[in-house]
């Protein structure tokens, strides 16, 4: 992998800070830097800069497995998880995507399946929003359509109010530079 620029070095910093004291000791930044990478790769506009982090902290709080051990489950209905892995991507969403079973538990693949999911959103159901804000309101009827279907070009969800938070740190500093990744 290349090495991150200064400002992937920032938005990475800022992912993992405004994640909680508990995920700044689980979070790798490398995978953090790679949900970055894959977003450029495809095509998240610029306004959305960071929204898969963002995903991963609000779904799984930044880890690739459970604070147990094992795979990541959630939403329990009848004593069946009806989602899986650190999207938390439901079993429907997995097949929509064209994923083989048990793919969604790769947090790269659910991540890409997440946009798919996201721009399918994109046109007729946010046309009316305009450009500024109809990937923001395509990602929470991604999230939660439900939800999130009577918000109309109101709709945010948690994620993009933790991509925020991201955005607020990301303002132009000042003084000093964050320290260099890791490996």
């Amino acid at each position: 992998m290349e090495p991150a620029t200064r400002n992937e070095e920032r938005l990475v910093l800022a992912s993992i800070d405004t994640c909680g004291q508990t995920n700044r000791e689980v979070a790798d930044p490398w995978l953090v830097l790679a949900l970055l990478r894959l977003e450029g790769d495809l095509g998240v506009p610029s306004s959305a800069r960071g929204v898969l982090p963002a995903i991963w902290c609000i779904e799984a709080s930044m880890r690739t497995e459970s604070p147990k051990g094992g795979l990541i489950r959630g939403d329990f209905s009848g004593g069946h998880a009806a989602s899986h892995g650190p999207l938390q991507i439901a079993e429907w969403q997995e097949a929509w995507c064209g994923m083989r079973p048990g793919s969604r538990d790769n947090l790269l693949l659910a991540a890409e399946c997440w946009v798919q999911r996201t721009n399918s959103f994109l046109g007729a159901k946010t046309k009316e929003c305009g450009a500024r804000d109809a990937w923001r309101v395509a990602e929470a009827m991604t999230s939660n359509p439900h939800k999130y279907k009577w918000h109309g070009c109101k709709a945010a969800s948690k994620h993009w109010r933790q991509l925020a938070r991201v955005q607020v740190i990301m303002q132009p500093v000042a003084v000093g530079a964050p320290p260099a990744l890791q490996p």
